[in-house]
């Protein structure tokens, strides 16, 4: 089973990633005819002031380049974390 679904333009969307705090992280291909890149989502409901839910997202987007360098910084967090000792 892949962790992707692919659009009927043939873009790959990655399953999304829910995060403790109620994100949920998204990635997929881009359109973008330049060059390859990809899409990042963040995306939460917050409660609006009439007590209903609004969704908050933040997009980014970026270059094959910029990823690598996002997951090579992830990885050195993930691998240093303080909590998992020396």
């Amino acid at each position: 089973m892949n962790d992707f679904e692919t659009s009927d333009r043939g873009f790959k969307y990655f399953m999304p990633t829910m995060t403790d705090y109620g994100h949920n992280i998204r990635i997929y291909e881009s359109s973008a005819a330049m060059e390859p890149c990809l899409w990042m989502a963040a995306e939460r409901a917050q409660e609006d002031c009439r007590g209903g839910l609004k969704p908050e997202a933040v997009h980014i987007h970026m270059t094959l380049e910029q990823a690598r360098e996002i997951h090579g910084k992830l990885g050195n967090a993930i691998a240093s974390h303080y909590q998992l000792g020396s």
